[in-house]
Order: structure tokens, then C-alpha cells, then sequence
């Protein structure tokens, strides 16, 4: 059994299971082998070297804005969440299609909340980013359907 990484296809080939090994795979021993899958376990990516053998490429820690922009799809995903609970979409439709009467207010505050969790993440340090707990956060509206 040898072991073959291509760094075309950016896959492992081992002769044991591939009949047919790519003709840019370079070999690659079992200690390569097994210290790449550790890295990439602990969250590397692998990748082909200029010279074709495969490193484990740590990946990149997310910069302030991206870790911005998460936090704030975090809070439009809660904000959806606690909204479809008082009122999913399809009932919210229907009610504005039919002019019945629906309670908007529980609505508005959700949205005022979020509004404002945007607001301070758009100044929030890496650290508070990391603390933030958005579904447990103080400035949603206490309701019955949170």
C-alpha cells in the first residue's frame, strides 16, 4: 500500500483502494499522512505546496468586520426566529391579503430589538463579539413566545 496525494486534484489516492493514481500524485508516508488529517482536525485546510506535496494551511482567525457581519446574521436569524413564533410569514400574509387585524406590536419590538443589537455590534471589540449571547440577550421583548 503506498499513499499519493495530486495536488490537481487535491485529493489522497492509496493504491490499496485506487486502481488508477493521478499522474501529478506525489507519495506521501503515513507519518505526512496522519500529521495533515491531525492539523486538519484542529482546523487547518490542506493544500498543495508549490512543489506539489500537500501542507496543512492554518486558516485564517476572521477579521473584526467578518466577525461583525456574523454576529449580526446571528441576530436577523433570532429576530426571524422569535417573529415566526408570534406570527409565521404565511399568517402575516394572510392577514395583510384578507385586512384581518393582527397585533403588530410584538412584531415591531423584535425588530426594534434587533435593530438596536445591530447598532452596538457595528462598535462591539473581537472580545464582546466573542461574549455576545444574541437568543439570551437583554434587549429582546419579554414574551411568551420567546
Amino acid at each position: 500500500m503506498s499513499r499519493y496525494f495530486s495536488p490537481g486534484s487535491g485529493g489522497f489516492f492509496d493504491t490499496a483502494i485506487h486502481a488508477i493514481v493521478p499522474s501529478d500524485a506525489v507519495p506521501v508516508t503515513d507519518a505526512e499522512y496522519d500529521a495533515l488529517f491531525e492539523a486538519q482536525a484542529n482546523g487547518a485546510i490542506i493544500k498543495p505546496h508549490a512543489d506539489g506535496h500537500p501542507v496543512a494551511v492554518p486558516l485564517a482567525e476572521p477579521t473584526l468586520d467578518e466577525r461583525r457581519a456574523r454576529a449580526v446574521d446571528r441576530v436577523k436569524r433570532e429576530a426571524a426566529r422569535r417573529i415566526d413564533l408570534i406570527a409565521p410569514v404565511w399568517r402575516q400574509m394572510n392577514a395583510i391579503r384578507e385586512g384581518v387585524p393582527l397585533d403588530w406590536s410584538a412584531i415591531d419590538a423584535i425588530r426594534e430589538a434587533s435593530d438596536v443589537l445591530e447598532a452596538m455590534i457595528a462598535t462591539s471589540s473581537a472580545a464582546q463579539l466573542a461574549a455576545l449571547d444574541v437568543a439570551a440577550n437583554d434587549n429582546w421583548p419579554a414574551t411568551a413566545a420567546a
